[in-house]
């Protein structure tokens, strides 16, 4: 009983991280206004989930630079909330990291029109080197495919 009972509990709390880190991860889309979000979640729960679904899908990190992809250093990206540019000693934290956060939509507009291709920031203080943005959510799955092939 004991181990169910412990089993549970670790499964709620895992699913309260997960919540807690789609907050993180949609706020920004929200301009920071923590009331709207929560009005948002509590309309249109399923749409909220999928804004944090779109917004992991589009980034990820790297310890090499994928074949064929535009490299940036992270001091190029500027936080939309802020409008200040990130340190170069930026420490990218994937599971609270937030696509709605910055200027990623400049450094994707330099793909070649009508391709789907991968932007790469170097960030030498994160314990992954490279932050990834893909043009496309689904191309994260893919190259995961890739990788394990």
């Amino acid at each position: 009983m004991k181990r169910v009972v412990l089993a549970v509990a670790l499964i709620v709390s895992a699913l309260g991280l997960k919540a807690q880190n789609c907050d993180a991860i949609v706020l920004p889309y929200f301009r920071g206004d923590v009331a709207r979000m929560e009005e948002y979640k509590s309309l249109a729960p399923e749409k909220f989930e999928i804004r944090c679904s779109y917004a992991r899908d589009m980034v990820d990190v790297a310890d090499a630079v994928p074949q064929g992809a535009l490299v940036f250093n992270i001091s190029e990206l500027t936080d939309l909330l802020t409008g200040n540019r990130l340190p170069e000693s930026f420490v990218v934290d994937i599971d609270v990291f937030s696509f709605y956060q910055y200027n990623f939509i400049h450094f994707l507009s330099q793909l070649p029109k009508h391709t789907e291709g991968v932007i790469c920031f170097s960030t030498p203080s994160s314990p992954h080197p490279y932050l990834l943005v893909y043009s496309n959510p689904h191309m994260k799955a893919e190259a995961s495919v890739k990788s394990n092939q």
